[in-house]
């Protein structure tokens, strides 16, 4: 007697299919002991390693073979197998999810996971290839029919709908299996597909690194190669060259270890071995001139006339990678075109950095003339395409090649370039406002990537701004050759461009000086600050806080250069001036009370020159809190009067305390810490501590060395302290 099962309403890919079929019931029930067998086989699954490929169940459907030039991806593999086998019950397991960019060489992972994890799903093994949904059914219905996935007599008689809704309902079976669903991108797609019962386990590979809730996905992202195994990669194709990586390293660094890219490159390589275009100096040579445009990059053949092989049967073209997430993004949608600009933006930021969100964002803004426009559902939107990833604070990081993609399309690149320029300024400048260099680590090196395309030649008027706030920025934590070049090309730009009296001018002028003070060229730093004080004195007159700051900057040099009187007389001129500007207790007037005592104690006023210290360090603590480099010069400047004066221990508890603050602030290869180790030793000395005094100096002077070098006046003084101090 015939009997008709309903399998109820199921979605595959466009089609939704509600059908029944004559014949007997499928195969629901799994005997007792093999089940127990499948689920025990499964438990032995190891996680804490990844076995080498092995043989697949009987029926399984895995396209790909095992890949010999397979490298590393042993944290991911081990991560997946730890995912797929947390369920050791007949219960539902939640799907696991390998993200990740475009060509960055998820499926590999899949397939290999696959064959070497496969061996422990009794059921074995079926892969599903969802970048066309249209082909879905089709290939659901193959794992019956081919793989004989323990279909029924009569399955081959069996329509199409009925073929798949039959092999869907085999897994919902308790018998664990291993389904792969590579390449699938909708949210819809996943919950159609997934069983909702049942012992199979699922893995996703997809661009998109966030999914609905509902789905449970255990995720794990995808990330370029670690750069030993991109040469490793690399020296599979090629291994007369392992013993000279660095020549790999190289072609790694300018692909930004994408596996995609890599396999090209090492294709292209092994193919030209015998010529001189397969010398990677060469190439990374061309790498460098045409970027993606290099035709091994696109999958074009080598010498010998044969294309390279996909272990994964996808299209060997890095920029159709991208390009499949990029044409997603459709400009009349409003948060496609503001994620195109977004794109854009980010494009100028250093490749795999951490790009800021509020920089980011300040700059998509700009572009796009809309001071309220969701950046954050557009960088969403672009995670969900796998254009950018995002750090676990949740900043985000474009890879190299995508951006060299973006910057190719984007109508709005030179503008984006613009508007980025003039927001890393911006940031850079409140951040140096600070006086804390950490505060501007995360923005440097997106600066320094965006000014390296304008060493010389056309000079926008972001320019000057950004390399002056860059070059504050280095001279903060100690940079100062770095600071100086900056300063040196912001001042030539403004000179050309504004001309010799703007107060632009003066400000660069002022800046360099500083960094020329700080490199010991006092000369050359005093001609800067009078010729910045000039332009200032004739644009703002005697009372403004702009001159009190000339004022301040001149008398340093000329304190440094023995001229105590004058320096005394412009430090009580830029009091004066900031006193009627700011009131009495602006941080700003501690900074020319703690000059001011520096003058007076050199004079010989130890009682004054405590006072104003005294003052100024007061006025620090209230305004910049306990650990701000600020403090450490006040604290470094009431122990030096209390030095003179005797207090060895007031002294030495003083200038331990300024070491402190600037070893957490500015870090241990700072120059300011080695003035207060040197200091630090002093009062050791006198204290009759020498060896304590020796390692301070000593660490003071290695210190130096390396900023300043081995001649700068400072390491000279050091070394001149180190050789006066008395053997223990």
């Amino acid at each position: 007697m015939d009997e008709r099962y309903d399998l109820g309403g199921q979605y595959f890919g466009s089609v939704f299919v509600k059908c029944s079929f004559a014949g007997p019931p499928p195969p629901w029930a799994v005997a007792e002991d093999r089940l127990r067998a499948a689920l025990a086989l499964l438990a032995a699954m190891p996680t804490d390693r990844v076995p080498g490929p092995g043989a697949l169940p009987a029926g399984s459907w895995v396209p790909h073979a095992p890949n010999p030039l397979f490298v590393g991806r042993e944290a991911e593999l081990r991560a997946v197998a730890a995912a797929l086998r947390q369920k050791e019950a007949a219960a539902l397991c939640p799907p696991v999810g390998l993200s990740g960019i475009g060509g960055v060489g998820k499926s590999q992972i899949a397939a290999e996971a696959a064959h070497r994890f496969g061996p422990w799903f009794a059921g074995g093994v079926f892969w599903l290839d969802c970048a066309e949904p249209a082909s879905i059914d089709a290939q659901v219905a193959r794992l019956g029919a081919e793989a004989a996935l323990e279909a029924p007599e009569g399955f081959a008689a069996l329509t199409l709908e009925e073929q798949c809704a039959l092999v869907l309902r085999l897994w919902r079976s308790p018998l664990p299996r291993l389904l792969v669903f590579d390449n699938l991108e909708e949210d819809a797609l996943l919950h159609a597909l997934r069983p909702k019962q049942g012992g199979c386990r699922v893995l996703v590979t997809s661009r998109r690194g966030e999914w609905s809730a509902a789905h449970g996905l255990l995720p794990v992202p995808v990330e370029t190669l670690p750069r030993a195994e991109s040469v490793a990669l690399l020296g599979r194709f090629r291994p007369d060259l392992m013993p000279g990586q660095a020549a790999l390293d190289a072609v790694a660094e300018a692909l930004g270890d994408l596996p995609l890219a890599l396999h090209l490159a090492g294709a292209f390589l092994r193919e030209n071995r015998r010529d001189e275009t397969g010398e990677p100096a060469r190439y990374l040579a061309a790498l460098r001139a045409r970027g993606l445009e290099e035709p091994s990059l696109a999958g074009v053949p080598g010498a010998s006339g044969v294309a390279d092989i996909s272990p994964t049967g996808h299209d060997r073209h890095v920029a159709r990678s991208f390009a499949l997430s990029w044409n997603r993004l459709d400009p009349a949608a409003p948060v496609d075109a503001l994620a195109r600009r977004v794109l854009a933006c980010a494009a100028w930021m250093a490749p795999r950095v951490p790009i800021p969100r509020a920089v980011l964002a300040r700059a998509v803004r700009a572009l796009a003339g809309d001071e309220a426009a969701p950046v954050g559902q557009a960088l969403a939107r672009l995670a969900a395409l796998g254009l950018v990833t995002e750090e676990a604070a949740g900043e985000p990081v474009l890879h190299r090649l995508v951006a060299a993609f973006v910057l190719a399309r984007a109508e709005e690149a030179e503008a984006a370039r613009a508007a980025c320029g003039r927001a890393l300024g911006e940031a850079l400048f409140a951040a140096n406002e600070t006086g804390l260099p950490a505060r501007a680590l995360p923005l440097a090196p997106h600066a320094v990537h965006l000014l390296a395309g304008f060493e010389a030649g056309a000079a926008p008027g972001w320019l000057a701004p950004l390399l002056n706030n860059l070059g504050s920025h280095e001279r903060l934590r100690g940079d100062l050759a770095g600071a100086r070049a900056r300063f040196e090309r912001a001042l030539a730009i403004d000179c050309a461009a504004l001309g010799e009296q703007h107060p632009n001018v003066a400000v660069r002028r002022n800046n360099l000086a500083l960094v020329l003070q700080d490199l010991g060229d006092l000369a050359g730093a005093r001609a800067q600050f009078e010729r910045a004080l000039a332009i200032d004195r004739a644009a703002f007159g005697e009372q403004h806080p702009r001159l009190a700051i000339r004022l301040n900057n001149l008398a340093l040099v000329l304190r440094e250069q023995g001229d105590l009187a004058g320096a005394r007389a412009r430090f009580e001129r830029a009091l004066a001036i900031d006193r009627a500007a700011f009131g009495e207790q602006h941080p700003t007037i501690a900074i020319r009370l703690s000059n001011l005592a520096a003058v007076l104690r050199a004079q010989g006023d130890l009682a004054e020159s405590q006072a104003r210290a005294e003052q100024a360090l007061a006025i620090f603590r209230a305004a910049l809190g306990e650990e701000h480099p600020n403090v450490a010069v006040g604290l470094n400047n009431l122990a030096e009067g209390l030095r003179m004066q005797g207090d060895l221990a007031g002294a030495r508890a003083c200038f331990e305390q300024a070491l402190a603050i600037d070893c957490a602030t500015l870090g241990e290869e700072h120059p300011n810490v080695a003035v207060r180790r040197n200091n630090l030793a002093l009062v050791l000395q006198d204290l009759g501590d020498l060896a304590g005094a020796r390692a301070q100096f000593e660490r003071a002077l290695a210190i130096f060395v390396r900023a300043l070098g081995p001649e700068h006046p400072r390491t000279r003084t050091v070394r001149g302290n180190l050789d006066a101090l008395p053997r223990a």
